[in-house]
Parts: structure tokens; C-alpha cells; sequence
């Protein structure tokens, strides 16, 4: 389902772009499943990561766990390691946007990429949110990586929202802060849960308004 996944939006993004079947196929063939299960691993208390020098677990990114910052520092992290400059916004109390923007040949106009980083349940155990939502953050991640040397004619951000689960103050704040700016927004995508394959079909469902 992954691979389906940002296959599917690799190629949404490249029609903007009017490529031809040789290099989408180059693109696509960059996909790796290993590195989309490891930042799924990583994001969901599975697998050991270093974050500022330290040995850290990332158990839970529940709206009230400590552990959550360290998942914005971690993405973060992999953006700057792809290159882009990549920044923390603290948007509201306890909830913090990550975010990079690769800058376009016509810079104002703007595709978004997104997925929420916080993740929940209804008991006081650790949210790890494998599916809800570490596999949307590592789609997002993967196509960054893959589209770090490609030229674009126009601007796309990298996007990681916080509050997702709660109130989503850090997409509001994101808003109301280009109200008057000069952006057009061509698209909007969001990733969210891509791992679950709730009845076994292999379909990617997209939901879209016109």
C-alpha cells in the first residue's frame, strides 16, 4: 500500500510538470520500501534513533506525551538530511509544525504536501500510530527524498502537522498566517494512514473536491 501510495502521488505531482513515461519510471524506480519502513519503525517506538546525540525511543506522539517533540526533532532532522532547510514552528501550547519549503521556478505558486505527526487512543497507554499516522509522515518523507535534486516549476512544501488529533491549531495557525500573502495554492495533499489495507482490495481511496 505505501508504494502504491506515493507511486500515486509522484505521479500527481509530475503531471503538473508534463514529464515523459522514461523519467516518472526513474523517479518511481527511486521508491525504497526499506527506508518507508524504517521511518514508520522509527516514528513508532520499534527501532532506536539518535536525536541530539542521545539514544532515543520514540514510544508515543500522543497530544500529551514529552516523547512528541522528539518525533518533530526527528523529522526534522530528515529533511535537513535531504537537504532542505527545514524548520520547527511552535504553533500553539504543546504542538509544534515541521515544515520545508523547496522553492519553484514560479515561487508563488505553491503545491502542498502534508501529514500529521500526533497520534492517539482512548486509554492512558503510549499512542505509537504506526498507521495513525507514521505512515502518512513516511510517505511524505520519501518523496522529499526523491525529489530533492529535481527541478520544479513551482514551489512545494513539506509539511508535518501537529494537533491533528486534537483541535488542529498548527493547520489554523498555518492559515490565518497567509491570509495576505502573494500564494496561489495549487494543491493541497494530504497523507494520512496509507499502512491499513482494511479490506485486503490493494486500493489506494483518495478523497478530492472539485
Amino acid at each position: 500500500m505505501l508504494i502504491r501510495s506515493v507511486s500515486f502521488f509522484i505521479i500527481f505531482i509530475f503531471s503538473f510538470l508534463y514529464l515523459n513515461s522514461q523519467d516518472l519510471e526513474t523517479l518511481i524506480n527511486r521508491i525504497d520500501i526499506a527506508t518507508l519502513i524504517n521511518n514508520i519503525c522509527i516514528l513508532s517506538y520499534e527501532k532506536e534513533v539518535i536525536i541530539n546525540n542521545n539514544t532515543e525511543r520514540i514510544d508515543s506522539r500522543k497530544f500529551d506525551s514529552e516523547k512528541k517533540h522528539l518525533a518533530a526533532l526527528w523529522l526534522k532532522s530528515k529533511l535537513v538530511e535531504y537537504g532542505y532547510q527545514a524548520q520547527i514552528i511552535e504553533t500553539a501550547k504543546n504542538e509544534e509544525t515541521v515544515l520545508a519549503r523547496k522553492i519553484g521556478a514560479n515561487k508563488n505558486n505553491l503545491v502542498i504536501m502534508v501529514a500529521h505527526y500526533d497520534s492517539f487512543n482512548f486509554d492512558p497507554e503510549p499512542a505509537p500510530g504506526p498507521n495513525d499516522n507514521a505512515s502518512g509522515c513516511s510517505a511524505v518523507l520519501e518523496i522529499a527524498r526523491i525529489l530533492r535534486d529535481v527541478k520544479l516549476n513551482f514551489s512545494l512544501e513539506f509539511i508535518f502537522w501537529d494537533g491533528e488529533e486534537t483541535r488542529m491549531a498548527s493547520s489554523k495557525y498555518y492559515v490565518e498566517n497567509l491570509v495576505n500573502s502573494p500564494i496561489f495554492f495549487v494543491e493541497y495533499i494530504n497523507l494520512d494512514m496509507l499502512a491499513w489495507d482494511s479490506n485486503n482490495d490493494r486500493k489506494v481511496r483518495i478523497k478530492y473536491k472539485d
